[in-house]
Parts: C-alpha cells; sequence; structure tokens
C-alpha cells in the first residue's frame, strides 16, 4: 500500500523505481513515529532566513547545507535561472542521479543578509520518506527564525471522481466562494482531456490549479491510473495578505483545506481547517488591540467628558482624528482589511464587556 502511493509520483525508468525500493524502511518506520499523517503533500517550499551579521549568515549557511546534506540534496556549482534580487547562489540535485537527475531547487544568497531555501518536487518527496518527514526542516526553521514565503500543497485523487469536470461544476455551485470578498475569476488552458483549471492569479497569495497528471506523467493507456490521476494543487505565498506558519510543514491537511473548506471538504474529511489570510489578520488584529488599549487609557475619560458635552460622537471622532500614520503603527498594504475589521470588532467588544462585568464604565 505504502509502495503504490510513492511510485505513482514518479514515472521514469526502472532504475528510479530501484532507488525509490531502497527508501522503503525509511517509510515504514515513519509509521512508527508521531508525525503526523498527511493525505496531502507538500509538493514546493521555499523559506527565507535573515541574517544580521556575517557570523550569523555563516553559521545559518552550514546549518542549512548540513542539513540538506543529511536528507540526499547537493549543492552543483550551476547558477539558478532566476535570481531577482539575490546575487548569487547555487542549483540543487538529488545526490542520488538514478532517483532525479533535473534540479529540482535552489539556495539563494542576498549580501550576506538573505538566505532563500527552494526545494520543489522530488526532493520534497525525498525528504517525506525520511523517518522523520519535514519535522527537522519545521525545527530547523524554527531555530533560525525562518519565515516560509510559499508552501504549495497538493492532493492527488486516484479516482478520476474530482476531475476538472468536477471543480468546474463545485465552482457554479460557489464552493469556491470565500468568506469575504470577490470569488475569483477562473481560468483554463488546454482543451479536453488535457485542460488545466486555475484560480485566482500566480502573483496571489493563495492560488489553486487542477490538473490531469496522467497526462502529464505520459501513464500509459493501460495503467490503472490513466483517466483518473487528478491533482489539486494550492499555492499560498507569504507577501503580506498572509502569514504562513512553521507548522504547516506538518499539518499541510489543515491548510490545504482551509484554502478552500467548501470544496475541499469532500477531499479531506476530519480535519479541522487553518485559514492562512485569516490568522494574518488576526495577526493585524492583535498588533493593533494594544493601541486601542493605550489609547482608550490615557483619553478615555477626556473623551468620556467631550462625548457628554457634546452628545454627538461621530462629530467627536472627526475633531479627533488626523492624517497619516505614525511610525509605531505600520500596517500591511495589501491585508485584507475586512477581515482585520471582524478580527478586531470582535476584541474590542470583548474587552467592552469585561469591563462592563467588573463595572469599569
Amino acid at each position: 500500500m505504502i509502495i503504490k502511493a510513492i511510485i505513482p509520483a514518479f514515472n521514469t525508468s526502472y532504475r528510479a523505481l530501484i532507488s525509490i525500493h531502497l527508501y522503503i524502511n525509511i517509510v515504514e518506520n515513519k509509521l512508527m513515529t508521531n508525525c503526523p499523517q498527511n493525505k496531502t503533500k507538500i509538493d514546493h517550499i521555499s523559506i527565507e532566513f535573515k541574517t544580521e551579521e556575517q557570523a550569523d549568515f555563516d553559521y545559518k549557511k552550514l546549518v542549512i547545507i548540513d542539513y540538506l546534506k543529511t536528507v540526499g540534496i547537493r549543492l552543483s556549482n550551476a547558477t539558478p535561472r532566476y535570481m531577482n534580487k539575490f546575487d548569487s547562489g547555487f542549483l540543487l540535485y538529488s545526490s542520488f542521479p538514478e532517483f532525479e537527475k533535473k534540479p529540482k531547487g535552489s539556495i539563494k544568497y542576498f549580501k550576506n543578509k538573505i538566505i532563500k531555501l527552494e526545494l520543489s518536487g522530488s526532493q520534497c518527496t525525498i525528504i517525506e520518506l525520511h523517518k522523520s518527514g519535514f519535522y527537522r526542516l519545521f525545527e530547523l526553521s524554527n531555530k533560525l527564525v525562518g519565515v516560509i514565503r510559499r508552501l504549495d500543497i497538493c492532493y492527488d485523487d486516484f479516482t478520476g471522481k474530482y476531475s476538472v469536470r468536477r471543480v468546474e461544476k463545485d465552482y457554479s455551485n460557489k464552493l469556491y466562494k470565500p468568506a469575504s470578498g470577490k470569488t475569483p475569476l477562473p481560468d483554463t488552458k488546454g482543451k479536453g482531456a488535457n485542460k488545466t483549471w486555475y484560480l485566482g492569479s500566480f502573483s496571489s497569495a493563495k492560488y489553486l490549479r487542477v490538473y490531469p497528471k496522467y497526462i502529464e506523467q505520459k501513464i500509459a493507456e493501460h495503467d490503472s491510473r490513466y483517466g483518473k490521476w487528478f491533482r489539486h494543487e494550492v499555492v499560498l505565498k507569504n507577501q503580506g495578505v498572509i502569514f504562513i506558519p512553521n507548522e504547516a510543514m506538518l499539518n499541510p491537511d489543515e491548510y490545504f483545506l482551509g484554502a478552500y473548506p467548501k470544496a475541499h471538504r469532500k477531499l479531506i474529511k476530519n480535519v479541522q481547517p487553518r485559514n492562512c489570510q485569516r490568522e494574518a489578520a488576526n495577526r493585524v488584529a492583535d498588533s493593533l488591540f494594544p493601541k486601542y488599549r493605550n489609547m482608550r487609557k490615557q483619553y478615555g475619560r477626556t473623551a468620556s467628558v467631550l462625548s457628554k458635552v457634546l452628545q454627538d460622537d461621530e462629530l467627536l471622532f472627526q475633531g479627533i482624528k488626523r492624517g497619516g500614520i505614525p511610525e509605531r503603527v505600520k500596517l500591511p498594504d495589501i491585508v485584507d482589511f475586512d477581515l482585520v475589521k471582524i478580527s478586531l470588532t470582535n476584541l474590542i467588544r470583548n474587552d467592552i464587556e469585561v469591563r462592563g462585568s467588573h463595572n469599569d464604565l
């Protein structure tokens, strides 16, 4: 059963299958650990580590490279094609050439201040095959104060029940409608059986694509997966709208479900959804709430007197507020303020109720 779950991800040569079998004992041991057994898997992860000085940069670089070696990933001498702001870097390969010959990831550096680690495809699978799964990377990211910038979580349907056609029907039935805001417009590429369905843009904080994996992997018609293997892939990006906690490495099911709860509840059951956008909004609301408390403590009684005299709270507020944003109260430009409003409103209402119960009026 374990072998069947792993082999579909690799439709390569016989030598590649032999390599997979070498790791089966590692997978069996994993079942004996406390690592969560997820129905989804991580297909890409990007983590940034900031450094304060040269010694800190050298230390973090050494720890990250050492981790990569222990999970069977090596640095090459080749430079990544897309460097963006980074001034140096190396492509990453599997230490086992027969397992995956193409580079699937990179490590990049920016002026000894930022280290960016990107892992995708088979490298994420190699990590999953180890006894600890993503737990060691989770610990490393916590220790080195890493920030997940991108996380791709995929679910593979081998029944053909949740095909592109089914997703289009679910969209029409508003199963992809968010809790707040407008529903993104879908897009498609390809025709017929080779159609890929997209929701959201690749530059957005949340993005979904559903496609026939059996066609991408060139599955033969006599194979039982032919016509039935469809991949649902959620891409989460930390650009200010959402915050992706390191915990998502250990529990990707919760974040896959939280991205589109109504639609994905059919795919994953008995899992509590986690919504990255809502969690990011809560973090912003939590940072604003102490400002509200301080303002009330310093000026609350004066405001109460003015309100009693004016008997017009709207006029009072319009007269008090000023333009601009103080340096100590920075707000993300692209956060979902509808969700922030809901969260902060609840915090303030709860505060008023608590003060009321203590006769602190």
